[in-house]
């Protein structure tokens, strides 16, 4: 019902639904004249929620090295495209 003479509105998209679609108008008779184009079509999920990172930190005490454990909130906070995580350090 949103859809108008230039644009198509689809709704309750989901990632199943993103790929390559094309649209094709004709005209009338006599010439019945056509004209096509496309455009691929990605689908988007935003996370509900801003990711939490937490978890404690082990120091190797012979090399010095520093490792966490960590819960970005992705299990129950998904995102398309996944979220990527990088680490800064100062």
């Amino acid at each position: 019902e949103r859809s108008v003479r230039e644009a198509v509105v689809l709704r309750s998209v989901t990632p199943a639904t993103a790929g390559f679609f094309r649209c094709e108008a004709s005209g009338e008779g006599p010439a019945f004249r056509s004209v096509s184009g496309g455009a691929a079509l990605s689908v988007v999920i935003l996370p509900k929620k801003k990711p939490e990172i937490f978890g404690g930190y082990v120091i190797n005490e012979q090399d010095g090295t520093v490792g966490t454990q960590l819960h970005d909130g992705s299990h129950d906070n998904p995102s398309r495209p996944a979220a990527q995580i990088r680490w800064l350090i100062n």
